[in-house]
């Protein structure tokens, strides 16, 4: 199990947690309910209630949960969970703090609003935190007009965390106001509420602003974070280029969740905006002075080809408000040279052409050679007369045998480079012959063939020579 020292005070007994439920002015109609976690901690799927003995604990809603009458697989030593906010992750834990089941590292001002993927659940196989998609903590209720939500059961960062699903409405009491609305961005002719266009609230303003400007115009004016300060650029000898800067002075209220870097090819006319870092891999030990390095093979990968530039970058914060204003550009740097670039290939000269008829003979011959493993000698152009007829092609019976013959059983071989109404043997023929028969198992009747026409080759040549 995972141990912890954080303590909130709890009361030694579990029924002190609670009061009645009508008296709860920090749940009404909305219930907090988990599902999804993993076997070996299913206890922790259920129904949760608001703390009443201790409602907040760091500034964050605290809530609890008991064995209902009958629900099995409780272990025998937790009388209570609760889920807290402890300054830095959310918290599932039994109430004496002996027990850690689920953490999730997250900003979230609610349990209804933190993320699925920001949960991590322990392992019963590995005794550790692992990350499990399946689990969700989400408030559920009547949800209408007569029912609506309050703002401490979703959470005042709902409308910023928690993106709306089609045609999701969400009814709500404005905890500035005390009026209902509904979350829509438009009206409908059903009566009630519905016949004006809906809000949504802001958590950091303490209002409900219209829901067809709450992210076009609210979020991005008003909590984007401002422009980075003094972004520095530099080349070193490994082929990166070292970037350092300062965060914005304004951070539009929100956490800092990432930077996007920028980059310019021709000298600030244009910028190429695809590198985004993610805040806790450029901060490190130190958050107030965020450093990140750019291998000179990206730059490569985004540069226009052809061009050998001088680089300026520009960097911009990131929250969930959206992607702020960029930095001023810093000063231009030349492209370092990367010890991993690419050397250029020198594309092979094209074959020269052969002048004569004896020099392709030649050629053709010993790529022969390389095909059937024996070495051949002759001329361009051999007659059939001059050959003689000797035993090529021939059957042991004295008849002649026809290219379309089959040798084998399965292996047949069209010679016709052999025919007898040919003048002269065509090599090109035979050569691609050669090749194509290389590929075959059974070649004994093809080199047959090639072995008698290397006699008479040899035959034809000792006669001319002697001649």
């Amino acid at each position: 199990m995972v141990q912890t020292t954080h303590q909130v005070n709890p009361s030694s007994m579990a029924t002190h947690w609670f009061t009645d439920q009508h008296q709860n002015q920090l749940e009404r109609h909305g219930r907090l309910v988990s599902r999804g976690a993993v076997p070996a901690i299913s206890f922790v799927n259920g129904t949760w209630q608001r703390c009443l003995h201790e409602p907040r604990v760091n500034g964050r809603p605290h809530y609890v949960r008991v064995p209902a009458a009958g629900e099995p697989e409780w272990p025998s030593s937790v009388t209570c969970l609760h889920i807290f906010y402890d300054g830095n992750l959310w918290r599932i834990s039994s109430i004496d703090e002996q027990n850690v089941y689920a953490v999730a590292s997250s900003e979230a001002e609610h349990p209804n609003t933190v993320g699925r993927d920001e949960w991590m659940l322990l392992s019963a196989k590995s005794g550790m935190l692992e990350p499990w998609l399946d689990f969700s903590l989400a408030c559920e209720g009547p949800n209408t007009e007569q029912k609506p939500f309050l703002i401490e059961e979703l959470g005042g960062d709902v409308f910023l965390r928690c993106p709306l699903k089609s045609r999701k409405v969400i009814w709500f009491v404005d905890p500035s106001t005390g009026s209902v609305f509904h979350s829509a961005a438009k009206s409908k002719l059903e009566g009630g509420g519905r016949m004006q266009p809906g809000k949504r609230y802001c958590h950091l303003c303490n209002k409900c602003i219209s829901a067809n400007n709450f992210h076009s115009q609210h979020l991005n004016h008003i909590h984007r974070p401002g422009p980075p300060l003094g972004l520095l650029a530099a080349p070193d000898e490994r082929g990166l280029v070292q970037l350092q800067w300062l965060p914005p002075a304004s951070q539009g209220g929100l956490a800092i969740t990432g930077y996007r870097l920028s980059v310019s090819f021709d000298d600030g006319a244009s910028w190429n905006s695809n590198l985004d870092l993610d805040v806790q891999a450029v901060s490190g030990a130190d958050p107030s002075k965020p450093t990140a390095s750019v291998a000179v093979a990206q730059l490569d990968t985004l540069c226009p080809p052809g061009l050998h530039p001088a680089y300026r970058f520009a960097v911009a914060a990131t929250n969930r408000a959206g992607t702020g204003l960029f930095s001023d550009s810093s000063p231009p740097i030349s492209a370092p040279s990367s010890p991993y670039a690419i050397q250029p290939v020198q594309a092979p000269a094209p074959p020269s052409r052969l002048s004569s008829m004896g020099e392709r003979f030649s050629e053709q011959l010993s790529r022969l050679s390389a095909v059937i493993g024996m070495d051949i000698s002759g001329r361009s152009s051999l007659s059939r007369g001059s050959l003689g007829r000797g035993s090529l092609g021939r059957k042991t019976n004295g008849e002649r045998k026809t290219g379309g013959e089959r040798f084998t059983r399965g292996d047949t071989i069209g010679m016709d480079m052999f025919d007898e109404d040919e003048d002269s043997i065509n090599l090109t023929e035979l050569l691609a012959f050669a090749n194509e028969r290389s590929q075959w198992k059974k070649m004994w009747p093809f080199c047959m063939a090639l072995n008698h026409f290397t006699k008479a080759v040899g035959d034809n040549a000792g006669a001319t020579s002697g001649a």
